[in-house]
Protein backbone atom coordinates (compact mmCIF):
# COMPACT_ATOMS: atom_id res chain seq x y z
CA UNK A 1 0.00 0.00 0.00
CA UNK A 2 1.17 3.38 -0.89
CA UNK A 3 2.62 5.11 1.99
CA UNK A 4 1.86 8.91 2.41
CA UNK A 5 5.09 11.43 3.80
CA UNK A 6 4.03 13.53 6.57
CA UNK A 7 7.15 16.13 7.59
CA UNK A 8 8.18 18.89 9.62
CA UNK A 9 5.46 19.25 12.50
CA UNK A 10 7.00 18.67 16.49
CA UNK A 11 3.72 16.25 16.93
CA UNK A 12 3.16 12.96 18.30
CA UNK A 13 0.16 10.52 16.97
CA UNK A 14 -1.20 7.39 17.10
CA UNK A 15 -4.40 5.87 15.39
CA UNK A 16 -8.49 6.63 16.52
CA UNK A 17 -10.11 3.54 16.77
CA UNK A 18 -13.63 4.54 15.78
CA UNK A 19 -12.71 4.96 11.67
CA UNK A 20 -13.70 2.41 9.08
CA UNK A 21 -10.83 -0.36 7.61
CA UNK A 22 -11.36 1.25 4.01
CA UNK A 23 -7.74 2.16 2.94
CA UNK A 24 -7.15 5.16 1.24
CA UNK A 25 -4.62 5.73 -1.33
CA UNK A 26 -4.76 9.55 -2.16
CA UNK A 27 -5.20 12.87 -0.21
CA UNK A 28 -5.68 14.63 -3.44
CA UNK A 29 -8.71 15.14 -3.35
CA UNK A 30 -11.26 18.27 -3.31
CA UNK A 31 -11.19 21.69 -4.47
CA UNK A 32 -11.54 25.72 -4.34
CA UNK A 33 -15.14 27.42 -4.38
CA UNK A 34 -13.73 30.24 -6.30
CA UNK A 35 -12.68 29.83 -9.89
CA UNK A 36 -9.87 32.92 -9.66
CA UNK A 37 -8.67 34.18 -6.32
CA UNK A 38 -5.70 36.53 -5.22
CA UNK A 39 -5.96 36.55 -1.36
CA UNK A 40 -2.67 37.72 0.59
CA UNK A 41 -2.64 36.28 4.18
CA UNK A 42 -0.76 37.63 6.96
CA UNK A 43 0.59 34.81 9.04
CA UNK A 44 2.77 34.27 12.61
CA UNK A 45 5.88 32.67 13.10
CA UNK A 46 5.15 31.05 15.99
CA UNK A 47 8.40 28.44 17.34
CA UNK A 48 9.26 28.47 13.40
CA UNK A 49 6.12 27.45 12.34
CA UNK A 50 3.78 29.71 10.12
CA UNK A 51 0.42 30.28 11.46
CA UNK A 52 -2.55 31.37 9.51
CA UNK A 53 -6.26 32.06 10.27
CA UNK A 54 -8.86 30.15 9.04
CA UNK A 55 -12.63 29.53 9.51
CA UNK A 56 -14.66 26.24 10.06
CA UNK A 57 -18.71 26.18 9.91
CA UNK A 58 -18.09 30.00 11.04
CA UNK A 59 -15.73 29.12 14.14
CA UNK A 60 -12.36 30.40 13.93
CA UNK A 61 -9.13 28.66 14.07
CA UNK A 62 -5.16 28.60 13.66
CA UNK A 63 -3.96 26.31 11.10
CA UNK A 64 -0.06 25.16 10.39
CA UNK A 65 0.74 26.23 6.90
CA UNK A 66 2.53 23.13 6.26
CA UNK A 67 3.72 22.10 2.98
CA UNK A 68 5.34 18.43 3.88
CA UNK A 69 1.68 17.54 4.75
CA UNK A 70 -1.46 17.09 4.05
CA UNK A 71 -4.55 18.36 5.86
CA UNK A 72 -4.98 17.67 9.17
CA UNK A 73 -7.24 18.45 11.74
CA UNK A 74 -7.45 17.68 15.72
CA UNK A 75 -10.01 15.90 17.64
CA UNK A 76 -11.72 19.05 18.56
CA UNK A 77 -12.58 20.30 15.25
CA UNK A 78 -13.67 16.72 14.30
CA UNK A 79 -16.19 16.66 17.23
CA UNK A 80 -17.51 19.71 16.41
CA UNK A 81 -18.53 19.53 12.46
CA UNK A 82 -18.40 15.74 12.30
CA UNK A 83 -16.71 15.31 9.31
CA UNK A 84 -17.27 12.00 7.55
CA UNK A 85 -14.04 9.06 8.38
CA UNK A 86 -13.51 7.91 4.96
CA UNK A 87 -10.78 4.90 6.02
CA UNK A 88 -7.46 4.43 7.10
CA UNK A 89 -3.59 5.35 5.65
CA UNK A 90 -0.12 4.27 6.47
CA UNK A 91 1.62 7.60 7.15
CA UNK A 92 5.24 8.19 7.46
CA UNK A 93 6.62 11.07 9.22
CA UNK A 94 10.03 12.72 9.13
CA UNK A 95 11.88 10.45 10.92
CA UNK A 96 10.53 6.90 8.83
CA UNK A 97 8.37 5.68 11.36
CA UNK A 98 4.89 4.22 9.84
CA UNK A 99 1.72 3.64 10.94
CA UNK A 100 -2.08 4.03 10.19
CA UNK A 101 -4.17 6.57 10.89
CA UNK A 102 -7.56 7.96 9.69
CA UNK A 103 -8.80 9.82 7.21
CA UNK A 104 -11.34 12.24 6.85
CA UNK A 105 -13.24 14.78 4.42
CA UNK A 106 -13.71 18.17 5.00
CA UNK A 107 -16.63 19.97 3.85
CA UNK A 108 -15.38 23.05 4.02
CA UNK A 109 -12.73 25.33 5.04
CA UNK A 110 -12.41 29.27 4.61
CA UNK A 111 -8.81 30.78 4.11
CA UNK A 112 -9.45 34.45 3.93
CA UNK A 113 -11.05 34.74 0.51
CA UNK A 114 -10.40 31.34 -0.61
CA UNK A 115 -13.59 28.59 0.39
CA UNK A 116 -11.62 24.36 0.32
CA UNK A 117 -14.67 21.60 -0.01
CA UNK A 118 -14.28 18.69 0.02
CA UNK A 119 -10.94 18.20 1.59
CA UNK A 120 -9.16 14.96 1.95
CA UNK A 121 -7.35 14.68 5.42
CA UNK A 122 -5.82 13.51 8.68
CA UNK A 123 -7.44 13.08 11.89
CA UNK A 124 -4.94 14.14 14.61
CA UNK A 125 -4.55 12.02 17.98
CA UNK A 126 -4.95 13.45 21.81
CA UNK A 127 -0.83 13.40 21.99
CA UNK A 128 -0.71 15.20 18.65
CA UNK A 129 -2.60 17.93 19.15
CA UNK A 130 -0.78 18.46 22.31
CA UNK A 131 2.12 19.53 20.65
CA UNK A 132 -0.02 21.76 18.54
CA UNK A 133 -1.10 23.53 21.11
CA UNK A 134 2.37 24.28 22.04
CA UNK A 135 2.21 25.98 18.43
CA UNK A 136 -1.05 27.78 19.44
CA UNK A 137 -2.35 25.58 16.42
CA UNK A 138 -5.81 23.51 15.44
CA UNK A 139 -4.83 22.00 12.38
CA UNK A 140 -2.61 21.77 9.46
CA UNK A 141 -2.99 23.20 6.06
CA UNK A 142 -1.05 20.91 3.75
CA UNK A 143 0.03 20.33 -0.01
CA UNK A 144 -3.15 18.41 -0.97
CA UNK A 145 -4.70 22.01 -0.59
CA UNK A 146 -2.59 23.83 -2.80
CA UNK A 147 -2.49 21.42 -5.52
CA UNK A 148 -4.52 23.76 -7.91
CA UNK A 149 -2.88 27.14 -6.75
CA UNK A 150 0.39 28.74 -6.71
CA UNK A 151 1.87 30.37 -3.46
CA UNK A 152 4.23 32.75 -2.64
CA UNK A 153 5.68 33.19 0.43
CA UNK A 154 7.26 36.48 1.93
CA UNK A 155 9.69 36.18 5.02
CA UNK A 156 10.14 40.29 4.95
CA UNK A 157 6.28 40.75 5.24
CA UNK A 158 5.19 37.98 7.29
CA UNK A 159 2.81 37.59 4.38
CA UNK A 160 1.26 33.77 1.58
CA UNK A 161 -0.24 34.51 -1.13
CA UNK A 162 -2.45 32.45 -3.04
CA UNK A 163 -3.81 32.88 -6.23
CA UNK A 164 -4.78 30.63 -9.37
CA UNK A 165 -2.58 32.10 -11.52
CA UNK A 166 1.20 32.99 -11.44
CA UNK A 167 0.30 36.05 -14.06
CA UNK A 168 -1.14 37.79 -11.22
CA UNK A 169 2.33 37.82 -8.75
CA UNK A 170 4.77 39.90 -11.09
CA UNK A 171 6.98 36.70 -11.59
CA UNK A 172 7.22 37.56 -16.12
CA UNK A 173 11.08 38.72 -15.85
CA UNK A 174 11.78 36.19 -13.01
CA UNK A 175 13.28 32.69 -13.87
CA UNK A 176 12.66 29.22 -12.52
CA UNK A 177 12.93 26.16 -12.43
CA UNK A 178 11.25 22.78 -12.77
CA UNK A 179 9.57 21.50 -9.40
CA UNK A 180 7.74 18.06 -8.71
CA UNK A 181 5.21 17.03 -6.77
CA UNK A 182 4.91 13.54 -4.87
CA UNK A 183 1.50 11.34 -5.72
CA UNK A 184 -1.17 11.23 -3.41
CA UNK A 185 -0.16 13.99 -1.46
CA UNK A 186 1.22 16.81 -3.77
CA UNK A 187 4.36 17.64 -1.58
CA UNK A 188 6.79 19.38 -3.62
CA UNK A 189 10.49 18.98 -4.12
CA UNK A 190 13.34 20.67 -6.40
CA UNK A 191 17.03 19.86 -6.85
CA UNK A 192 19.30 21.87 -4.69
CA UNK A 193 23.23 21.17 -4.99
CA UNK A 194 26.06 20.86 -2.74
CA UNK A 195 29.25 22.41 -3.38
CA UNK A 196 32.94 21.29 -2.23
CA UNK A 197 36.14 21.60 -3.87
CA UNK A 198 34.39 23.24 -6.79
CA UNK A 199 32.30 19.54 -7.71
CA UNK A 200 28.43 19.91 -7.48
CA UNK A 201 26.29 16.80 -6.58
CA UNK A 202 22.39 17.48 -6.62
CA UNK A 203 19.65 16.64 -3.81
CA UNK A 204 16.22 16.31 -4.60
CA UNK A 205 14.62 18.14 -1.20
CA UNK A 206 11.38 18.36 0.28
CA UNK A 207 9.70 22.25 0.54
CA UNK A 208 9.02 21.90 3.83
CA UNK A 209 7.58 25.11 5.50
CA UNK A 210 6.52 23.06 8.78
CA UNK A 211 10.50 22.28 9.59
CA UNK A 212 12.07 25.31 10.73
CA UNK A 213 15.71 24.71 9.48
CA UNK A 214 17.14 26.04 6.09
CA UNK A 215 18.41 22.75 5.04
CA UNK A 216 18.45 19.10 6.42
CA UNK A 217 20.51 16.82 4.82
CA UNK A 218 18.72 13.01 4.59
CA UNK A 219 21.34 10.07 6.32
CA UNK A 220 20.49 8.44 2.99
CA UNK A 221 21.76 11.64 0.35
CA UNK A 222 25.11 11.33 3.20
CA UNK A 223 25.86 7.81 2.38
CA UNK A 224 25.08 8.72 -1.44
CA UNK A 225 27.61 11.19 -1.49
CA UNK A 226 30.35 9.31 0.19
CA UNK A 227 29.87 6.24 -2.19
CA UNK A 228 30.60 8.76 -4.97
CA UNK A 229 33.63 10.59 -3.14
CA UNK A 230 32.64 13.39 -2.41
CA UNK A 231 33.21 13.93 1.33
CA UNK A 232 32.43 16.49 3.13
CA UNK A 233 34.09 18.25 6.46
CA UNK A 234 32.47 16.18 9.54
CA UNK A 235 32.79 18.62 12.58
CA UNK A 236 31.01 15.71 14.71
CA UNK A 237 29.24 12.27 14.86
CA UNK A 238 27.09 10.97 17.54
CA UNK A 239 23.94 8.41 18.20
CA UNK A 240 20.87 9.19 19.61
CA UNK A 241 17.63 11.23 19.07
CA UNK A 242 16.30 14.93 18.89
CA UNK A 243 14.34 14.92 16.08
CA UNK A 244 10.30 14.40 16.34
CA UNK A 245 7.64 13.26 13.73
CA UNK A 246 4.13 12.61 13.60
CA UNK A 247 4.59 9.47 15.15
CA UNK A 248 6.45 10.45 18.20
CA UNK A 249 10.25 10.75 19.01
CA UNK A 250 12.29 8.84 16.71
CA UNK A 251 14.39 5.97 17.25
CA UNK A 252 18.04 6.12 17.97
CA UNK A 253 20.13 7.01 14.80
CA UNK A 254 23.55 7.71 14.20
CA UNK A 255 23.73 11.36 12.88
CA UNK A 256 26.49 13.74 11.61
CA UNK A 257 27.01 17.45 11.77
CA UNK A 258 28.69 18.21 8.19
CA UNK A 259 30.41 22.03 6.96
CA UNK A 260 29.13 22.43 3.35
CA UNK A 261 31.70 24.90 1.90
CA UNK A 262 28.62 25.88 -0.73
CA UNK A 263 25.02 24.94 -0.96
CA UNK A 264 22.94 26.25 -4.11
CA UNK A 265 19.75 26.97 -4.36
CA UNK A 266 18.61 27.79 -7.50
CA UNK A 267 20.95 30.57 -8.46
CA UNK A 268 21.94 31.53 -5.21
CA UNK A 269 24.84 30.34 -3.43
CA UNK A 270 25.46 30.10 0.52
CA UNK A 271 29.11 29.40 1.80
CA UNK A 272 30.14 27.41 4.66
CA UNK A 273 26.33 26.15 6.13
CA UNK A 274 26.58 23.83 8.69
CA UNK A 275 23.88 20.98 8.30
CA UNK A 276 22.87 18.41 10.78
CA UNK A 277 21.72 14.79 9.04
CA UNK A 278 18.28 13.28 9.58
CA UNK A 279 17.31 9.88 9.87
CA UNK A 280 14.88 10.30 7.02
CA UNK A 281 15.57 9.55 3.58
CA UNK A 282 14.51 12.64 2.17
CA UNK A 283 16.43 15.82 2.50
CA UNK A 284 14.56 18.92 2.87
CA UNK A 285 14.48 23.15 2.89
CA UNK A 286 12.27 24.88 5.35
CA UNK A 287 10.78 28.18 6.61
CA UNK A 288 14.62 29.23 7.88
CA UNK A 289 14.79 29.79 3.70
CA UNK A 290 12.27 32.84 3.97
CA UNK A 291 14.45 35.05 5.93
CA UNK A 292 16.99 34.95 2.85
CA UNK A 293 14.34 34.93 0.37
CA UNK A 294 11.10 35.39 -1.56
CA UNK A 295 9.75 31.79 -2.52
CA UNK A 296 6.90 30.98 -5.15
CA UNK A 297 5.30 27.29 -5.80
CA UNK A 298 3.46 27.36 -8.97
CA UNK A 299 1.61 24.01 -8.43
CA UNK A 300 -0.54 24.45 -11.25
CA UNK A 301 2.66 25.08 -13.99
CA UNK A 302 5.34 22.83 -12.05
CA UNK A 303 7.64 25.68 -11.50
CA UNK A 304 9.55 27.13 -8.41
CA UNK A 305 10.98 30.77 -8.31
CA UNK A 306 13.41 32.16 -5.29
CA UNK A 307 13.88 35.48 -5.06
CA UNK A 308 17.49 36.20 -3.15
CA UNK A 309 17.02 39.01 -0.84
CA UNK A 310 20.10 41.62 -1.02
CA UNK A 311 22.07 42.68 1.76
CA UNK A 312 21.15 40.02 4.06
CA UNK A 313 23.34 38.56 6.57
CA UNK A 314 23.97 34.48 6.63
CA UNK A 315 26.35 34.62 9.48
CA UNK A 316 23.53 32.21 11.19
CA UNK A 317 23.94 29.78 8.49
CA UNK A 318 27.60 28.87 9.45
CA UNK A 319 26.66 28.89 13.34
CA UNK A 320 28.10 25.30 14.74
CA UNK A 321 25.57 23.17 17.55
CA UNK A 322 26.42 23.11 21.36
CA UNK A 323 27.69 19.87 22.37
CA UNK A 324 24.70 18.32 22.98
CA UNK A 325 21.42 18.36 21.16
CA UNK A 326 18.27 17.81 23.82
CA UNK A 327 14.78 15.80 22.89
CA UNK A 328 12.29 15.39 25.01
CA UNK A 329 10.82 11.73 26.58
CA UNK A 330 7.68 11.46 28.77
CA UNK A 331 7.60 15.54 28.92
CA UNK A 332 10.70 16.26 30.28
CA UNK A 333 13.82 17.48 28.46
CA UNK A 334 16.70 14.87 28.28
CA UNK A 335 20.24 15.05 26.23
CA UNK A 336 19.74 13.15 22.58
CA UNK A 337 22.71 13.25 21.43
CA UNK A 338 26.20 14.06 22.54
CA UNK A 339 28.23 15.40 19.76
CA UNK A 340 31.76 15.76 21.52
CA UNK A 341 32.85 12.12 22.30
CA UNK A 342 35.56 13.81 25.46
CA UNK A 343 31.44 14.75 26.99
CA UNK A 344 30.81 10.61 26.65
CA UNK A 345 31.89 9.95 30.26
CA UNK A 346 30.54 13.22 31.77
CA UNK A 347 27.01 12.53 29.99
CA UNK A 348 24.97 9.78 29.48
CA UNK A 349 22.00 9.95 27.13
CA UNK A 350 18.96 9.99 28.29
CA UNK A 351 19.74 12.48 30.99
CA UNK A 352 17.18 15.07 32.43
CA UNK A 353 18.12 18.71 31.61
CA UNK A 354 17.00 20.44 35.17
CA UNK A 355 17.92 23.70 34.00
CA UNK A 356 20.20 25.32 31.64
CA UNK A 357 22.43 28.68 33.09
CA UNK A 358 20.25 30.34 36.40
CA UNK A 359 16.91 29.27 34.72
CA UNK A 360 15.40 26.39 35.96
CA UNK A 361 13.53 23.83 34.28
CA UNK A 362 11.98 21.51 37.17
CA UNK A 363 8.40 23.97 37.25
CA UNK A 364 7.91 24.23 33.68
CA UNK A 365 5.30 22.41 31.31
CA UNK A 366 6.09 20.23 28.68
CA UNK A 367 5.75 23.48 26.32
CA UNK A 368 7.29 25.85 28.09
CA UNK A 369 10.54 23.17 27.90
CA UNK A 370 9.93 22.69 24.04
CA UNK A 371 10.17 26.14 23.39
CA UNK A 372 12.25 28.07 26.34
CA UNK A 373 15.48 25.88 25.81
CA UNK A 374 16.01 27.31 22.64
CA UNK A 375 16.46 30.42 23.96
CA UNK A 376 17.82 29.86 27.29
CA UNK A 377 21.16 28.86 25.67
CA UNK A 378 23.00 31.60 23.28
CA UNK A 379 26.35 33.07 23.02
CA UNK A 380 29.48 30.93 22.73
CA UNK A 381 28.86 28.76 25.91
CA UNK A 382 26.14 27.82 28.72
CA UNK A 383 26.00 26.29 32.26
CA UNK A 384 23.61 22.62 32.07
CA UNK A 385 22.29 21.17 35.08
CA UNK A 386 21.47 17.86 34.73
CA UNK A 387 19.71 14.51 36.67
CA UNK A 388 22.26 11.52 35.73
CA UNK A 389 19.69 8.67 34.60
CA UNK A 390 21.99 5.91 36.27
CA UNK A 391 22.95 7.61 39.38
CA UNK A 392 20.27 9.88 40.10
CA UNK A 393 22.99 12.50 41.13
CA UNK A 394 22.40 16.09 39.83
CA UNK A 395 25.87 17.41 37.83
CA UNK A 396 26.43 20.98 36.55
CA UNK A 397 28.73 21.36 33.36
CA UNK A 398 30.09 23.86 31.06
CA UNK A 399 28.13 23.30 27.36
CA UNK A 400 30.70 25.24 24.59
CA UNK A 401 29.70 25.06 20.16
CA UNK A 402 31.83 22.47 18.57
Amino acid sequence: MKKIFMAGLLIICIGFTSCSRKKISSFDEGSIKQKTYREVIKYRLIHGKMLVPVTIHGKNYNFIFDTGAPLSISKKIYEDIKPDVKGEMEISDGSGKVRKMPVISLPELELKGITFTDTSGILLHDESIRMLKCMEADGIIGSNMLRNSVIQIDGRSKEIVITDNADKLGLKNVMYQEVKFAPGQSNPHIMVAVENRGELLGDMVLIDTGSREFYSMSNEIYGYYKSKGFFMKVLAQGNGSFVWGIHGNESSNRHYVLNIPGFNLYKSRYKNVIVQTVADDISRIGSKVFEYGKVTIDYRNKQFYYEAYKNVKTDSLSERPWQISPTMKNGKLVVGVIWDKSLEKKINPGDEVLGINNMDFQSLSSCELLFTRRNSATGKQFTVKLKDIKTGETKTLLIRRL
